[in-house]
């Protein structure tokens, strides 16, 4: 458990996690943090749509529905 946090802590890749109950976030690596310019304390008060206002709410929920039904394990989000 221990190596794995420290393997996504350091993924070249951003990796966000949330909560499926009010999705604020409960880990964002290292490199998604320096990239947005937030501690992880700012990021847990916050959710997705807070840092990518572009996606509203509603689009989001569509998206991730799959996760939350349990048709998906994970999901790949890709954004500028």
């Amino acid at each position: 458990s221990e190596r794995l946090g420290r393997i996504v802590e350091e993924a070249r890749s951003e990796v966000y996690l949330f909560s499926p109950i009010d999705f604020r976030f409960t880990l964002v690596n290292r490199g998604a943090r320096e990239n947005l310019g937030y501690t992880m304390d700012e990021l847990r008060q916050m959710t997705p749509w807070d840092i990518k206002p572009t996606m509203p709410r509603e689009p989001f929920m569509d998206f991730i529905q799959p996760l939350l039904t349990g048709e998906r394990a994970a999901l790949d989000f890709e954004t500028v």
